[in-house]
Formats: C-alpha cells, structure tokens, sequence
C-alpha cells in the first residue's frame, strides 16, 4: 500500500533530463534564428553601406570637378579684370587697334582702287 505522505508529482529524472534537454533544444533553435537574423541584416547593412559609399565617391568626385571649375572661372575672371584694369578708357587694345587701322587702309585702297 502507497504511503498518502510520500506519494508526490515530482517528475522522474528520465523526465527531468527530457524537460532540460527540450528547454535547451528550444534556445538553441531560438538562439539559431536570432543568429539567422543578424546576419540578414549584417548583410543588408553592408549593402546599404557600400550603395552610400558608392555615392560619397561620385559625390566627392563631382564636387572636385565643380571646384577646379569654380577655380577656373574666378582665374578667367581675375585675368579679364586685370586686362580691364590695364586697358581702362580704351576700347580696344593696341594689336586690335592697329590691326583695326590696317584693314581700314586696306579697304580704303580698294575703293580707291575701283573709282
């Protein structure tokens, strides 16, 4: 006959070591779709930083090229205002005037030529 006072629910050690090895089975696979999952967005953040790379590049290198163009117009521009400066009052420089001067002649001498 069972003794009521030591009768108890207490799972047997077989049933332990199942309860146990179940509850590890279950974070094992728990831990192995965490796992899963940051290297799926380990990927994409990769991606993603290779694409803004990819744009820092060709943004640093167009703002290289608006730089030396910028450069290269404020020369152009600092060059005009130094012949500007040179030349002040005359409306064309001295080679221009002369040649100026020179096809005037030589179209006057066909004229006369013609008369």
């Amino acid at each position: 006959m069972k003794d009521p006072n030591t009768e108890t629910d207490l799972p047997t050690p077989e049933e332990r070591l199942e309860e146990l090895f179940q509850n590890l089975w279950d974070k094992v696979r728990e831990a192995g779709e965490t796992i899963a999952s940051l290297r799926s967005e380990r990927e994409d953040l990769r991606q993603k930083l290779n694409r803004a790379e990819t744009d820092l590049h060709l943004a640093q290198k167009e703002l290289a090229g608006q730089k030396k163009e910028l450069v290269d117009r404020e020369t152009r521009i600092h060059t005009i205002e130094q012949e500007a400066a040179r030349n002040k009052g005359k409306i064309l420089s001295n080679g221009e005037k002369e040649a100026l001067v020179a096809r005037a002649k030589e179209l006057l001498a066909r004229i006369e030529g013609y008369l």
